[in-house]
């Protein structure tokens, strides 16, 4: 299959070189949905992730991609939430090989049916924010999802006469550890599917680079770099 990997090389100014790879197609099982990959969005924590390789030299290179939009291939008894031929968006899992390849596997416990009003560019740009979102307003600080209160500005400077506490927010926890609520990732990426397609929910897709390729990847990592990127940067389909 083909995937785009990077890898780190001693004393190369600190950087990742960007490779086309052909990898061996993986074999899913338990509850591992086999997804063909149609779109990826690269975030800052793919960078993170590229620069935490130091300067070894990396055999295989890594597979970075936490955001992705495809097609579900197969399924079997332990997997019951999807079928054949379903369209899915998903953040998956930072612990796992990452999305910027022909074929993925990834948890069907966080994973979302796409949204039926969005094509794979912009829906690949929604789940790593939408889950970091809602986890942040609705589980950990308790708003009430469908409350008037959430319609309006949130103004913070009250939060210090009240001694508020500081809550984390980390939306890779879930699959990281696998608790035992990993589903609730799946049933949140449900609801913002609704609210996607009620129209009160936007993509935020911003650039779609080309197709995922080495050379695209490493034109959107250097886009995200600048910090001037506004919205999602996307790369879609494979040459």
């Amino acid at each position: 299959m083909k995937a785009v990997g990077i890898t780190h090389y001693r004393s190369i100014n600190e950087d990742s070189i960007f490779v086309d790879v052909n990898l061996p197609k993986p074999e899913a099982k338990g509850r591992d949905l086999p997804v063909a990959v149609k779109a990826v969005s690269v975030n800052p924590v793919d960078m993170k992730v590229r620069k935490g390789g130091g300067d070894k030299v990396e055999t295989p290179p890594r597979i970075l991609g936490w955001d992705a939009s495809g097609v579900v291939e197969a399924v079997w008894p332990e997997v019951t939430l999807f079928k054949p031929g379903d369209e899915v968006y998903y953040a998956g899992g930072i612990t796992r090989s990452g999305f910027n390849t022909e074929y993925q596997l990834v948890d069907e416990r966080i994973v979302g049916v796409k949204p039926n009003s969005l094509n794979f560019a912009e829906a690949a740009a929604l789940p790593l924010t939408s889950i970091t979102a809602y986890e942040a307003f609705f589980d950990r600080l308790g708003i009430d999802r469908d409350s008037d209160d959430t319609h309006h500005p949130m103004p913070m400077a009250g939060i210090k006469t009240k001694a508020a506490s500081l809550r984390w927010e980390f939306m890779f926890a879930r699959a990281m550890h696998q608790t035992p609520d990993m589903i609730e990732q799946h049933k949140l990426l449900t609801y913002v599917v609704g609210e996607i397609d009620a129209g009160r929910i936007r993509t935020t897709l911003e650039t779609v680079v080309g197709n995922i390729t080495a050379a695209n990847l490493h034109k959107a990592h250097k886009l995200i770099g600048t910090g001037t990127a506004k919205g999602k940067v996307v790369l879609e389909g494979f040459e």
